[in-house]
């Protein structure tokens, strides 16, 4: 069992703004990603960077909740992006099952393209609420 963070492992975290070109900062490689091609990853490296105060962000010592507050809004935007490929993955099926009609009178057939059309509906609206 994993042990759950303390309020103490928090304290002291914050967030500054790390301008590019700066002594002692530098950025790796771009990642390659197998989708969201978008929105780049790579590895950002610190090397006894000197940080004015007036770049931190926010409040000092609540970084770890703005930081969570971000991968929060990202998980939701994530989950709607996996609703946006069901879809089309369910499109696909329907397509090519109705293409093939002694595939499509299957009712077997039927019931697996229904229940996929609802668990995207399910997933869509649970998206939603989260967003809202």
């Amino acid at each position: 069992m994993q042990r759950p963070l303390t309020t103490t492992r928090r304290v002291g975290i914050s967030t500054f703004l790390v301008e590019p070109g700066w002594k002692g900062f530098s950025v790796g490689k771009a990642e390659d990603k197998l989708g969201l091609r978008g929105s780049h990853a790579t590895e950002l490296f610190f090397d006894d960077v000197a940080i004015p105060a007036g770049n931190l962000l926010g409040e000092e010592g609540r970084g770890f909740e703005q930081i969570m507050l971000a991968i929060e809004s990202g998980r939701i935007g994530i989950g709607a992006l996996a609703v946006g490929l069901a879809q089309t993955a369910l499109e696909i099926s329907m397509t090519y099952a109705y293409r093939d009609r002694a595939f499509a009178n299957r009712q077997a057939t039927q019931w697996r393209l229904a229940d996929m059309a609802t668990e995207i509906e399910a997933a869509r609206l649970l998206i939603q609420k989260a967003a809202w």
